[in-house]
């Protein structure tokens, strides 16, 4: 008994110093909070967000995508999540911001921006825990069974007897290498067309894509010829370009049958397989006048008047009305021109004018210039001709009475010579 007393005596001290000790370190240790606890948790894990799938494709109107797959490969949530699709420095994506409020374990998302920069490499940039991770991955390309088409220069006007030039790009994203048939429709007969390869200028019909070649450019070239006929004139002509395949070719050819020279209807051109662009072209007529002179040089005398026969001639393609002519004199100098106004001339005709030149009557001897420049309308535009010049030249008066009283004196040194030798001879 006495030795039990003795061994608690001896081990009371070292408990009563272990208890305070373990209150004393309850005391110096804060409680951590819950959401400090699962920061802790995930830091532990060491969150991490996968890749898995970056594809590029393009959509019915032409807009390129990116559709990017993520995962949440730690085994906790992963909250506030920012991402962003870059080349380089620059955001090439739009929304130029995703935000996905959390992330489950394993859970996978898929998103898509539009791109707004070409290229087969892109940074997805991933902001979360106050952290930022990038991944640069090389986009897969969404195949494409037909090439999207279009032209920045889908609406032009040529003037008749000149050229135009349509640029047509093409894109297909796929794999395997296929040629396709280009194909024009709804443009009227009279006009010529060639597609031209913008790199070695020859003229095709067909485009091939492979997995290296994935756009082509050509220029559509349209040649108005200077007699077209007057529907098309200063119209819209609405026509079409299509790439399709030649199983597209029997659906074709059986509406040019069914509309012969007439535009097909859209109703119709949907039917076709094929994807097209729409262009416009507008013939626009040219309006041009000439002045024709015979005679650019005439004499007269002081005191006279002269008539100047010219024709005002219609050298472009389209009607002029309202057409006069203008005469600049020199000063004092007067001119009627007959007619003085014409209605009309229509293109590669000629209008007959008379000009009656009036000096004044103190006019000195000399040469004089005299321009003449025809004017006329088409629309609201004034045409001009370009001015022709006449030269006159003045001379003096005849003196009639000097003239006679020469001519008697002559006369009669003429009959006195005659006398004169009759007498001679009979001696």
């Amino acid at each position: 008994m006495k030795k039990r007393i003795m061994i608690f005596l001896i081990l009371w001290p070292l408990l009563c110093v272990g208890v305070i000790a373990q209150e004393s370190k309850a005391i110096e240790e804060p409680k951590v909070k819950e959401d400090e606890i699962s920061y802790l948790d995930i830091q532990k894990d060491t969150p991490h967000i996968s890749v898995l799938e970056a594809k590029k494709y393009k959509t019915d109107d032409g807009k390129r995508m990116v559709e990017v797959t993520i995962e949440n490969t730690s085994s906790l949530e992963i909250p506030n999540i920012i991402v962003s699709l870059k080349m380089g420095t620059l955001i090439v994506g739009v929304p130029y911001e995703i935000f996905i409020p959390a992330l489950g374990c394993k859970e996978k998302k898929t998103f898509s921006y539009q791109l707004l920069k070409e290229g087969d490499e892109v940074t997805i940039e991933m902001q979360f825990l106050n952290k930022s991770y990038a991944s640069t991955v090389y986009l897969t390309r969404v195949g494409q069974e037909l090439p999207s088409i279009n032209s920045a220069q889908f609406a032009q006007e040529g003037t008749l007897g000149s050229k135009v030039s349509f640029n047509i790009n093409m894109e297909r994203l796929a794999g395997e290498e296929k040629n396709f048939r280009l194909v024009v429709l709804n443009l009227p007969r009279q006009l010529d067309f060639s597609f031209i390869d913008s790199a070695t200028k020859a003229q095709v019909n067909q485009v091939k894509f492979s997995e290296q070649i994935t756009t082509q450019s050509l220029n559509l070239e349209i040649a108005i010829p200077e007699k077209l006929d007057q529907e098309f004139v200063d119209r819209v002509i609405e026509f079409y370009v299509f790439i399709t395949e030649a199983s597209a070719f029997p659906t074709i050819n059986a509406l040019h049958e069914k509309y012969g020279s007439n535009p097909i209807e859209l109703e119709d051109i949907k039917k076709i397989n094929g994807n097209k662009v729409r262009l416009e072209l507008i013939p626009k007529g040219k309006g041009e006048l000439e002045v024709v002179i015979s005679n650019r040089y005439q004499e007269i005398k002081v005191g006279e008047k002269t008539t100047i026969r010219i024709a005002i001639y219609n050298s472009g393609t389209l009607s002029l009305i309202n057409v006069k002519t203008e005469v600049d004199l020199p000063y004092e100098w007067q001119a009627e021109v007959k007619p003085n106004l014409i209605k009309e001339i229509s293109p590669g005709e000629k209008e007959p004018i008379n000009i009656t030149v009036i000096p004044p009557k103190d006019i000195g001897i000399g040469e004089y210039d005299i321009n003449v420049k025809g004017v006329g309308e088409v629309g609201n535009e004034k045409i001009e001709s370009k001015e022709k010049d006449i030269i006159i030249r003045v001379g003096t008066k005849a003196n009639i009475l000097g003239n006679i009283i020469l001519i008697g004196i002559l006369i009669i040194l003429v009959v006195g010579i005659a006398i004169a030798s009759i007498k001679i001879s009979r001696r």
